[in-house]
């Protein structure tokens, strides 16, 4: 197999809407999520609502997890890549 003729890998992700995205996507969606709650922090620094609160810690929860998934997919499609090329 030459990898020279292979012009673009990148790893495709499902999304919950059912829509395929490629790893870059899902991680700038990510990156922009995490923008947002840092936005929110920013804007609310003085709160008073406990509720508020924990949406924040909430929404920081679930991208720490999608980021810890990212990273493990990427690690796993990078370990793949080497495998192959190895294997040449």
């Amino acid at each position: 197999m030459n990898i020279n003729s292979i012009s673009n890998i990148s790893a495709m992700t499902e999304s919950v809407d059912g829509e395929s995205m490629t790893l870059q996507q899902v991680i700038s969606k990510a990156y922009r999520q995490h923008h947002q709650v840092e936005q929110q922090v920013a804007d609310t620094l003085q709160i008073d609502d406990l509720s508020s609160l924990l949406a924040i810690q909430q929404t920081t929860h679930d991208y720490q997890l999608e980021m810890s998934l990212l990273s493990t997919l990427a690690r796993k499609a990078l370990t793949t890549v080497e495998t192959v090329i190895k294997a040449q």
